[in-house]
């Protein structure tokens, strides 16, 4: 009953194979963002969100014209934190700034139940937390197609092409707009260091999480940071191969002899021997090379970096405010991408993100969107202002060194 009834269906567009890079609207299209007020002075982590997903090319369109699942396993509170966040997004495209605050201050009060439902405590979300939380719930909610769901195989053998890696994960995996939008696959290999068997295993990804680490530096390179996600590293792993169980075997037998008194030289010499030929780890496993892969890019690329770490319970302890270098405004993907001998251009423009103003226990969210060529400053406690290349650019890729959250569209 508190809520507004939704738009009518013939004021809404129906999107196009080639969506345009901004929303496609039966009326003149939005040339700059709309202001958002922050009556309640605590809704800044939303407000930059709904800016960012709104100017999200495709997301506007896609989103009205979803359809909604007659049912769903995610809850009440969920479906109607859902259905108003679809009333907001309809206002700001018709551009009813009235009506967006009023599903706002709506959506605040569902949050905050939805919040201490999910964590046992009060408070208030972040522009991640509610950014994931949101995309969860609209992926269960609007669904574009459906794949067929494979029965489960007990004991399901390890897969050993890509596409049996793909196949295995669909299995349990749906799709919904949000999904078309956001959604990469990324491929996962694991080659044994002793017999060289390598096995593969597909995820999707709709965020993209980047992690300073422990002992954050002030400064460190957007580059090296991405990089990270996709370096080779080496980890101790079972091998299903008949060699590299008796292998695995043999050294297991070893260590227990080790242990008693009857251990000899015979053994020492043949452990150091399976420890020199198996290349094993001192778990009894065998070493494996493990590195990630794009194999479908996203047509939407976000980023988060984790600047807030937590404490066993949730709660937030402190602060990174590391400088991100050299964030680009364009980026290329071509060399992160899984099977592109050719190395063709992937590339990416950065179109919106979010800056946390402040430390921890206080601060305020604002955000930066470009419309067309034209990038604004959003900040939900004022007008939208016009970022001016000769005065304000400067201001620009200063909160950008310090943003939290990117978002990117692919353009080739």
């Amino acid at each position: 009953k508190n809520i507004l009834p939704f738009p009518t269906t013939s004021s809404l567009h129906t999107s196009s194979a080639n969506s345009s890079y901004f929303p496609s609207l039966s009326r003149t299209p939005l040339q700059r963002p709309i202001n958002i007020s922050n009556k309640l002075g605590i809704s800044c982590y939303m407000d930059s969100v709904i800016q960012c997903l709104y100017w999200t090319p495709g997301f506007t369109t896609d989103f009205l014209n979803a359809k909604q699942k007659a049912e769903n396993l995610i809850g009440e509170k969920e479906n109607l934190i859902g259905e108003t966040f679809r009333n907001i997004i309809a206002s700001y495209n018709e551009g009813s700034t009235n009506a967006v605050e009023d599903y706002t201050s709506f959506l605040i009060d569902l949050l905050r139940g939805y919040f201490f439902a999910k964590t046992g405590k009060s408070g208030q979300q972040d522009s991640q937390d509610f950014l994931t939380d949101l995309l969860s719930i609209l992926t269960n909610m609007y669904y574009k197609r459906l794949k067929v769901t494979k029965p489960v195989v007990e004991e399901a053998p390890v897969p050993h092409t890509v596409q049996e890696a793909i196949e295995e994960n669909e299995s349990t995996e749906t799709h919904s707009f949000v999904q078309d939008l956001f959604q990469s696959t990324v491929i996962k290999t694991s080659t044994c260091q002793k017999c060289k068997t390598k096995s593969f295993k597909a995820e999707y990804q709709e965020i993209f999480t980047l992690e300073f680490g422990s002992g954050s530096l002030p400064s460190v390179r957007f580059e090296d940071l991405f990089n990270t996600s996709f370096r080779e590293e080496y980890l101790g792993k079972s091998c299903e191969s008949q060699e590299c169980i008796l292998v695995s075997h043999m050294l297991s037998v070893v260590r227990a002899k080790k242990n008693r008194k009857d251990y000899d030289e015979e053994y020492s010499h043949y452990e150091k021997e399976l420890q020199k030929i198996g290349k094993l780890r001192y778990d009894d496993q065998i070493l494996h090379k493990k590195q990630m892969r794009i194999l479908e890019p996203p047509k939407n690329l976000i980023i988060y970096f984790k600047r807030f770490e937590t404490f066993a319970d949730g709660r937030i302890n402190k602060k990174i405010n590391t400088i991100v270098a050299d964030i680009p405004f364009r980026m290329y993907l071509k060399d992160y991408m899984y099977g592109n001998s050719k190395k063709e251009d992937i590339i990416y423009d950065l179109y919106a993100f979010i800056h946390h103003k402040g430390e921890v226990g206080g601060g305020h969210y604002i955000n930066y969107v470009k419309i067309k060529d034209q990038w604004w400053f959003v900040d939900d406690t004022q007008r939208a202002l016009r970022v001016l290349m000769n005065t304000d650019f400067d201001s620009l890729r200063k909160y950008l060194a310090k943003s939290y959250i990117l978002f990117y569209t692919k353009i080739k």
